[in-house]
């Protein structure tokens, strides 16, 4: 599984994908004063509410603005 994450101005998109299909987008404010750990947080707390194994992640691809 692959994790797509696009940092916008106003939202960051984190994605799964699993042989070349889309499974599960979900939309996050971009908070500018948050620090890698506090997104570390909240990323896993999305996997655990969506029942995702981060285990089963082989690479990301990361965007920004």
């Amino acid at each position: 599984m692959i994790l797509a994450i696009d940092v916008g101005n106003a939202s960051t998109v984190l994605g799964t994908i699993e042989d070349g299909e889309i499974l599960r987008v979900v939309r996050i404010h971009t908070e500018l004063n948050n620090t890698a750990a506090e997104y570390g947080i909240k990323m896993q707390q999305l996997f655990s509410y969506y029942g995702i194994d981060q285990a089963a992640f082989e690479a990301a691809i990361i965007a920004s603005v």
